[in-house]
């Protein structure tokens, strides 16, 4: 691999994968020349292992997502019938909602369209109208 330490190799290689780096930004960071990122890529068939990683966060995105759109019709199904809703259920989808607001920092993976829907959804407006009749306060 050159006269780098395999240490480089691995920061590098996570910088690409995991922190979606561009080649220019790692060569920058690591103080590395970039033509020695080029080869490193090829050789470490970190495209591939891009795409795999984004494609599994994607996945887990979207399922994070639908457990919050399903916990939040019980929640609301529960204030429409009058019942009083199980505390847990509302620290639950607050949790779920502050990770799925940390994934959506961290990544783009999403189309516009989608993101849309997602957020009339899970709108901070109706977390609120939520945690309001239930707790008679705001977040």
């Amino acid at each position: 691999m050159g006269r780098k330490p395999p240490y480089y190799f691995d920061q590098a290689e996570r910088l690409y994968v995991v922190e979606l780096c561009t080649l220019k930004e790692i060569a920058s960071r690591l103080n590395l020349a970039k033509r020695t990122l080029i080869n490193w890529k090829r050789r470490g068939n970190w495209e591939e292992k891009r795409i795999r990683y984004i494609e599994s966060k994607k996945k887990f995105h979207e399922e994070l997502e639908e457990l919050a759109k399903k916990l939040i019709r019980s929640i609301m199904s529960y204030v429409d019938s009058g019942k009083k809703i199980d505390v847990g259920r509302i620290h639950a989808i607050k949790y779920i909602l502050s990770e799925i607001t940390k994934i959506n920092q961290y990544e783009e993976i999403r189309t516009e369209p989608e993101r849309e829907s997602i957020e009339k959804v899970l709108s901070g407006d109706t977390i609120r109208s939520i945690i309001r009749q239930v707790y008679g306060t705001e977040l």
